[in-house]
């Protein structure tokens, strides 16, 4: 749990006590699920069989792996077959341009989705197996013992070639 007795004090002496509430968010219910399909115009009940034979469970009560989910559904009418096919197609949705202003002004970046994908994938595993707790893209002398500055990626190249399984 976040440790939100600073916030909440410091909030407290600022707004006042009546001003200022702590709150815990619970994980989604299947009745939540279900009435945020039907505001999008996604049938809840056939929606929730799809998660469920997708064994996707974990990503229908969190907001963010829900939302990639509807979004996922709603471009191919069903859901990926298991978790991990789900998961590597929301993440490499969410490795695409989301911002519709940006999209609009064409300031898309250099790197395509897939490349982006396979660049979050090295950092991550680089981070995860080198024990480092994040990128450091601030000044290399600067960065702190537990993470990786960004520096260490700047050199080679690749090729990529993108699919479901990759």
């Amino acid at each position: 749990m976040w440790p939100h007795e600073p916030l909440e004090t410091a909030f407290r002496n600022v707004w006042g006590d009546a001003a200022v509430g702590v709150f815990e968010l619970a994980p989604l219910r299947r009745i939540d699920v279900a009435a945020a399909a039907a505001a999008r115009g996604i049938d809840g009940e056939q929606f929730i069989q799809q998660v469920h034979a997708a064994n996707a469970v974990p990503f229908a009560y969190k907001p963010l792996t829900l939302n990639m989910s509807f979004r996922l559904f709603e471009r191919d009418g069903q859901l990926p077959d298991g978790r991990i096919n789900l998961y590597s197609q929301g993440c490499l949705a969410l490795c695409e341009e989301q911002n519709p202003s940006r999209r609009g002004a064409g300031r898309l970046g250099e790197l395509t989705g897939p490349q982006r994908y396979r660049l979050a994938g090295r950092i991550a595993a680089v981070t995860m197996l080198g024990n480092r707790f994040a990128v450091w893209t601030n000044s290399q002398t600067d960065a702190p013992e537990e993470d990786l500055a960004l520096a260490a990626f700047g050199t080679g190249s690749e090729a990529v070639i993108f699919s479901a399984s990759t």
